[in-house]
């Protein structure tokens, strides 16, 4: 199913692009995927896009995340159905809401990690590599199970890093 979604740049103009799959959430954040590779999360503030892309790169230069791909950048979602987290709509996480209006986040690219799923022991070296290295960053101390974890390549990355997670 493709979606279309706006991405409002630096100067002002409003570019559409085809989203791929329908748009997804946690507790924090949106994920609309644009490609197989390349998806875009976007948060309600500023502050919690640059927070979050932060702990991304720094975990990304210890081989533990995905690659941000961009700059905070502003996008609009289309009137219509979307899955927001608590922290958008006071609901309960994951909760479907209707927007009757164009909705505005700030958000970042980033590359797509494999999703784990239930796949994953905790045992295992991976997720103790994982677990051990962002316990060393100080990020997802508490949050770290298979919903907010994925794959690139054959390396186990941490795909959460909202303020939930930190």
């Amino acid at each position: 199913m493709k979606n279309k979604a706006y991405i409002l740049d630096d100067e002002g103009f409003m570019t559409e692009v085809e989203t791929i799959g329908s748009h997804k959430s946690g507790c924090e954040t949106v994920f609309v995927p644009i490609s197989k590779r390349i998806g875009i999360k976007g948060f309600e503030t500023l502050i919690e896009a640059s927070s979050s892309i932060d702990r991304q790169t720094q975990a990304w230069v210890h081989g533990v995340a995905p690659k941000v791909l961009s700059e905070i950048i502003e996008v609009i979602l289309p009137v219509g159905k979307t899955n927001l987290g608590s922290h958008f709509n006071k609901k309960a996480c994951g909760s479907t809401i209707y927007h009757k209006k164009h909705r505005r986040l700030y958000d970042y690219k980033t590359q797509i990690a494999s999703r784990v799923g239930e796949k994953i022991s905790f045992s295992s070296p991976e997720y103790k590599h994982l677990e051990s290295t962002m316990n060393q960053l100080g990020f997802c101390k508490f949050d770290l199970h298979s919903q907010n974890m994925g794959w690139i390549g054959k390396r186990l990355v941490c795909i959460d890093f909202g303020d939930m997670s930190a």
